[in-house]
């Protein structure tokens, strides 16, 4: 995994890593349906101002690729929960073979919930700069929520995916579409834009060691920000992307009432000091809804994204680990 993101520049993830992943995934995986949508004017509206050229976005054709993982045979999108899952790679990287273990174990689990896995753009693709895995996602939401009118609508993101998530609820509020009723966040990248190296962790004994102990390395992660930030948006200050950064308080104080948040991050992740931050910000706002004993989960002595890529094949020990019983737990209470 450390060699992926070390060799994760553009050509290497173009013609070497993608390829092997989307081939491997193809044994297990349907093929994707493409769907397509103009950018609404509601979208216009809020992202606009931060392109150079402000009426870029305007009649802005969006295609993006998805596929049910698992579609319950009698689904009612009335009451059956669905999940939409969205993969990490820093943005560059498509699915991750050993996630498909993940998925296989969350389907046999509860069996009538349905998965989505969204093939945003990756950035190695044309038109894979931000916002455009932002605006795919919610062509993807728009039609889980509006055209097949489900109902209980699940989110669950690893690393950008992640990422794209935390983006995603924030747009939702403030574009006034549906919320979802649940997310999980797996060591999600608070703060794509902005390196490690410039964070106040960097030099410390505890920094030193996580970024020998994980999976991520700081050169990896440098050249993915590179890859994702386009030449004509000011993204500095956006909350979208940096969201633990730029936290926008008064966004997140209308959401947690009303999205119930799971975040997920490993004791040793270079990740973990943006994402402490992060649910910091979050508990301080003092929400009922949110608190570090009940939506916090920490994997003591566990890397980036770990639970995601947990290999055991037997259900009920996969079902038993401490982390996965978490995610199992939350996803089936009713609450």
């Amino acid at each position: 995994m450390r060699e992926a993101f070390l060799l994760g520049e553009p050509s290497i993830c173009k013609e070497v890593i993608n390829p092997v992943f989307s081939y491997l995934d193809s044994w297990f995986i349907d093929k994707y349906e493409v769907l397509s949508a103009t950018v609404k004017d509601v979208d216009v509206q809020l992202l606009k101002d931060r392109f150079t050229n402000p009426g870029e976005l305007r009649g802005r054709k969006i295609d993006t690729r998805f596929t049910w993982y698992h579609k319950p045979a009698l689904f009612d999108p009335r009451v059956d929960p669905v999940l939409i899952f969205s993969h990490g790679g820093g943005f560059a990287i498509k699915l991750v073979p050993l996630s498909i273990n993940f998925l296989r174990n969350l389907s046999r689990a509860i069996p009538n919930m349905g998965i989505i896995l969204h093939d945003y753009t990756v950035t190695t693709e044309e038109g894979g700069t931000h916002p455009n895995q932002l605006l795919e996602t919610l062509v993807l939401y728009d039609y889980v929520s509006k055209e097949l009118g489900c109902q209980e609508i699940f989110l669950m993101g690893e690393s950008a995916g992640g990422n794209i998530l935390l983006g995603l609820l924030q747009h939702l509020y403030n574009s006034k579409r549906m919320l979802p009723r649940k997310a999980v966040l797996v060591s999600p990248w608070c703060n794509p834009t902005w390196s490690p190296a410039k964070h106040r962790m960097n030099g410390s004994l505890e920094y030193s060691l996580n970024k020998v102990m994980d999976a991520l390395s700081s050169q990896g992660l440098g050249t993915f920000t590179e890859m994702l930030i386009p030449r004509n948006y000011r993204f500095e200050d956006d909350p979208l992307l940096d969201v633990e950064r730029n936290f926008d308080e008064a966004t997140w104080r209308q959401l947690l009432p009303h999205v119930q948040l799971l975040i997920i991050y490993g004791s040793d992740e270079i990740l973990q000091h943006e994402i402490k931050d992060f649910v910091q910000k979050l508990n301080n706002i003092g929400d009922p809804n949110f608190s570090l004993q009940g939506n916090i989960v920490l994997d003591e002595n566990g890397g980036h994204i770990e639970p995601v890529l947990d290999t055991t094949i037997n259900l009920e020990k996969w079902s038993q680990g401490i982390i996965i019983r978490q995610i199992l737990n939350f996803l089936v209470n009713k609450k």
